[in-house]
């Protein structure tokens, strides 16, 4: 009769139990499974909260490369030859041994990178070396603005 009390008197509690499989954990009055604690939903909210920030984290990341990709299509209007088709080429080497570029730019292979995997910027090969591809032509892709009016 008392459990039968207990058990009127505790709705909310009931509805936060749950089956567990975790090793230590008390056993429900219905044996049916694991009690889940308040300090285990605590727990979960936590790690809920965490994976949050770590995404908005990963927005602000997107939103860097963003900005990294169009002041590399500055520097590379600055630096390289305006072409017919209103692309502009330059050569890495041209980029890697500016110092502007050096100043602006904290890895300036990943932003090729990024920029590359966004179509903003064509080259040959996948990474680029100093050195070894100092000629290789980076070709900044012309604007749709620019490649209408020819």
């Amino acid at each position: 009769m008392n459990h039968q009390k207990q058990q009127e008197h505790q709705p909310a509690l009931r509805s936060t139990e749950m089956i567990v499989g975790s090793a230590g954990r008390k056993r429900d009055a219905n044996n049916s499974g694991f009690h889940l604690t308040v300090e285990d939903i605590l727990c979960v909210l936590n790690i809920s909260e965490r994976r949050q920030q770590v995404g908005s984290r990963s927005r602000s990341r997107s939103m860097n490369v963003e900005e990294e990709v169009g002041r590399l299509k500055e520097e590379i209007k600055r630096l390289g030859k305006l072409q017919s088709d209103g692309s502009y080429k330059v050569t890495f080497g041209t980029l890697f041994h500016d110092d502007q570029c050096a100043n602006i730019f904290e890895a300036l292979v990943g932003t090729l990178r990024a920029a590359k995997k966004r179509k903003v910027l064509t080259y040959e090969g996948e990474l680029l070396l100093q050195g070894v591809h100092d000629n290789v032509e980076i070709t900044l892709n012309p604007t749709p603005a620019a490649a209408a009016s020819n």
